[in-house]
């Protein structure tokens, strides 16, 4: 069984080498649902074990367990019946899904490939944000915007974005995933507006894309300006 401490270590060292993990950034679940994170890597599964570790908002990293070269599982003890890690060979896919998941259950979620020694190797890895979000926490594109210019509201307030969001009782991650939302609403309503969201056919998350992508130099001069005077917050985000 792999340590923590490993784990710790993989986080914190630079490395020589690495192979390529392909992870999305960002999941919404619904408490009682099923979770499914798919990481995709670059290396043989048959020939290298894989893990996958989580960590909490203000926690040390957890383990939850690996599948070995052989197919083999091994499991937190106290996460057995939560976890579950299988594994695609044909597309060198390892696959963890998470039973029931509840709000407890939010983090940052890691997979990462050891050497088939067992020894933690050189290797870099990716990660996950997994947002267990109450049904009534993102209902519409208006309570995305409220939400967020509460925080912004709060943020003119105290000393730090973390404080905003702790009074708030919302995560960083959560904010910044829709957050391409609210800055095109503020710093372009015209732009904004002439872009559909289609409930029926598309989620938030993908609206937010939507506008990112919607994003010319110009919006994205006003964006950096909006947020240098303290209109907008000041999440990095691509664009």
């Amino acid at each position: 069984m792999f340590s923590v401490s490993l784990v710790l270590l993989l986080a914190a060292t630079s490395y020589v080498h690495s192979d390529e993990l392909i992870q999305p950034d960002f999941q919404t679940v619904r408490p009682g649902q099923q979770m499914t994170i798919n990481c995709k890597v670059s290396y043989s599964v048959t020939d290298y074990a894989t893990a996958w570790i989580r960590q909490s908002e203000g926690k040390a990293p957890e383990y939850i367990g690996y599948i070995d070269s052989d197919g083999s599982l091994d499991y937190k003890e106290s996460l057995k019946n939560k976890f579950s890690i299988s594994r695609d060979t044909s597309s060198n896919t390892i696959i963890l899904q998470g039973n029931s998941v509840q709000t407890e259950d939010t983090a940052v979620y890691y997979c990462a490939r050891y050497t088939q020694y067992y020894e933690l190797a050189a290797i870099q890895y990716k990660n996950l944000y997994v947002g267990i979000c109450e049904k009534h926490h993102l209902r519409g594109l208006q309570e995305v915007i409220q939400r967020y210019q509460q925080v912004l509201k709060t943020f003119g307030k105290v000393r730090t974005m973390i404080e905003a969001f702790h009074r708030h009782n919302i995560d960083r991650r959560t904010i910044a995933a829709t957050a391409p939302i609210a800055k095109l609403h503020i710093a372009d309503p015209k732009a904004y507006s002439t872009l559909e969201f289609e409930p029926a056919v598309e989620t938030l998350l993908g609206f937010a894309e939507k506008c990112a992508n919607h994003v010319t130099p110009d919006i994205k001069k006003s964006i950096e300006d909006l947020k240098a005077s303290g209109h907008l917050l000041p999440i990095m985000l691509k664009y």
